[in-house]
């Protein structure tokens, strides 16, 4: 999960703050509404620190999107990796007998194709007879 960044908790922090003395000041007695559109000093500084702190708040939320996508990133490369090790393939020409049908390995023995394979990558064979096989043997 994904942790909340110092410099957002800080705006989110800071604005409410803001937001409440802002609150504050225009409706202590004091001041009424015409306060709030006068050109005075401190509306204009709470608007430019408004204006900071929502870019602020921006640049933190673009800040976890970048985490949370470095973070699939890394997972992602990690499940590839993972599928990459249990890959194991043949290649290259098998030299294979076209009576026997076995197969010659790199030492020059003769084996079974199915040994072969087994050997050779994570296969596992299953033996079965295919229907023209058992039409023959049937008819035999």
């Amino acid at each position: 999960m994904l942790k909340l960044n110092k410099l957002l908790i800080t705006t989110i922090l800071m604005s409410v703050s803001l937001r409440a003395f802002s609150a504050i000041y225009y409706f202590l007695p004091a001041n009424n509404t015409s306060a709030l559109m006068s050109a005075g000093v401190l509306p204009g500084i709470m608007i430019l620190l408004l204006t900071v702190l929502s870019i602020s708040f921006i640049v933190s939320l673009m800040q976890l999107n970048s985490q949370k996508l470095e973070e699939e990133r890394v997972k992602l490369i990690d499940n590839l990796q993972s599928a990459l090790d249990e890959i194991k393939t043949l290649k290259g020409i098998i030299p294979i007998c076209s009576f026997c049908k076995k197969v010659r390995d790199d030492k020059g023995y003769w084996e079974k194709v199915d040994v072969y394979i087994y050997k050779h990558s994570n296969a596992d064979i299953s033996h079965s007879i295919c229907p023209e096989c058992f039409r023959k043997k049937l008819s035999r």
